[in-house]
């Protein structure tokens, strides 16, 4: 099993999955409702911690649904038990990364994108200007 509970019939390869998905799943709702919003309508707390509760029981069963490094440590630490403890490191770091590159990649608005080449556009002048 893996450092949180885990059934025996999880590999390492599915704990580290399971965490990659979950995680991401997190940090891009977390980047969408905070970041890239229009209409601030006070859900935002809601929809995070909605998506958090999700996140763990989906993954619960399977990994302990970590989704933090830091909230692995702790028990790992106090238990002396660091089998697998990777799992928990490689999963959401690679996940949290993948969501904030997609961010800046393909769903920021223009202007915020990365790898976007801008142009600057000449200056306009005003008819009081060209007077």
């Amino acid at each position: 099993g893996l450092v949180l509970y885990a059934p025996d019939e999880v590999r390492i390869w599915q704990g580290v999955i399971i965490e990659f998905i979950v995680t991401f799943v997190l940090v891009t709702v977390l980047i969408m409702v905070t970041i890239d919003t229009k209409s601030k309508t006070g859900l935002a707390s809601l929809v995070i911690g909605l998506t958090l509760a999700a996140n763990i029981l989906a993954a619960g069963a399977y990994t302990g649904g970590s989704l933090n490094p830091a909230r692995s440590l702790g028990p790992a630490i106090f238990a002396s038990q660091w089998d697998h403890h990777y799992v928990y490191w490689i999963g959401p770091l690679v996940g949290a990364v993948v969501a904030g590159l997609l961010y800046r990649t393909v769903w920021a608005h223009h202007d915020r994108r990365m790898f976007v080449k801008r142009t600057s556009a000449p200056p306009t002048t005003t008819s009081a200007e060209k007077q």
